[in-house]
Parts: C-alpha cells; sequence; structure tokens
C-alpha cells in the first residue's frame, strides 16, 4: 500500500509540474495541490453533501462516535449518491446535459 501511495504522489508530482497554472506553489514554497489536499477537498466534500461520521467511515477511520453510525449496505449507497456529484472534478456539464436528453427521450 505504502508503494501504492508513493507511486500515485510522484505522478500527481509530474502532471502537477507540467501544467503551469496548477504547480503554482504558496510563499513558502509548498504547492497549493498535493496529495493530501485531494483528502481535504474529498473529507469537507462529503461532510457538506452527507454528514461528517460518513466521510469518517468513508475513510476507513475507526472512532468511538463511529461504533454508533450504523447504515446497511444500501443506505450507504444512496448516500454516498448524494455526494458523488460534489466530488467530480471535471466539466460535466456536457455529461449532465446527455444525461437530461436521455431521460426526456426515454
Amino acid at each position: 500500500m505504502r508503494s501504492a501511495k508513493n507511486s500515485l504522489i510522484c505522478r500527481l508530482i509530474r502532471v502537477v509540474d507540467s501544467i503551469p497554472d496548477l504547480a503554482k506553489r504558496h510563499e513558502h514554497g509548498l504547492r497549493y495541490i498535493h496529495f493530501h489536499s485531494f483528502r481535504y477537498f474529498f473529507k469537507t466534500t462529503v461532510t457538506d453533501s452527507v454528514s461528517s461520521d460518513f466521510a469518517e467511515s468513508l475513510f476507513g477511520h475507526i472512532s468511538l462516535k463511529l461504533t454508533y453510525y450504523k447504515k446497511n449496505k444500501e443506505q450507504r449507497k444512496a448516500s454516498y449518491k448524494k455526494a458523488e456529484q460534489y466530488l467530480t472534478i471535471s466539466d460535466a456539464t456536457i455529461v449532465g446535459e446527455t444525461i437530461e436528453n436521455m431521460q426526456k427521450t426515454i
């Protein structure tokens, strides 16, 4: 798992460095976009769209608080679907329009 994480980090660094708009750094020389910034984004997004407990459970964090947070598989799936639309980091406008057109046709 550590090897996979390091591989992802190295790849992210190469991609970010190859795109000038993404390669920007703070005044202290730290990158704006880094591996943990995706974790921050995920946690904040899932917390805002569903709940903090659900976000923590998706991370696999174990705490006393989560001992009492119980949802079955279908409930977890429904909760994730609520958050999923906000987790997409791309221009989903065309996809959304295509889906709407397909739904109208059906």
